[in-house]
């Protein structure tokens, strides 16, 4: 089952991908499914980011090879920072 944001107008919903069309749920996916009766095509759909995030929070550094792989020592502690939510897109949305 694949689960996705999508916009279609100025409305943003919910919905299950199914071949090559969405099938609108109502509310949201953290529930249990129900279906609008709505099914729209794939292509006149704009997918969205899986959500809207207030904060991101991220941590650096926090395995060996990861490290390694920077040529950085491994820290005591693992480096913690946060992104904008703005740094979350949707699927082949560009980077700004």
């Amino acid at each position: 089952m694949r689960i996705v944001r999508f916009k279609i107008g100025s409305r943003v919903s919910f919905g299950i991908v199914q071949g090559q069309s969405v099938k609108r749920i109502v509310g949201n996916p953290f529930s249990a499914i129900k279906y609008s009766g709505q099914r729209f095509k794939l292509s006149e759909v704009k997918l969205l980011a899986p959500c809207c995030p207030s904060k991101v929070v991220a941590v650096g550094l926090n395995y060996r090879s990861h490290a390694a792989e920077l040529e950085y020592e491994l820290l005591e502690s693992p480096l913690i920072f946060l992104k904008p939510s703005t740094a979350v897109i949707g699927p082949e949305d560009y980077i700004t």
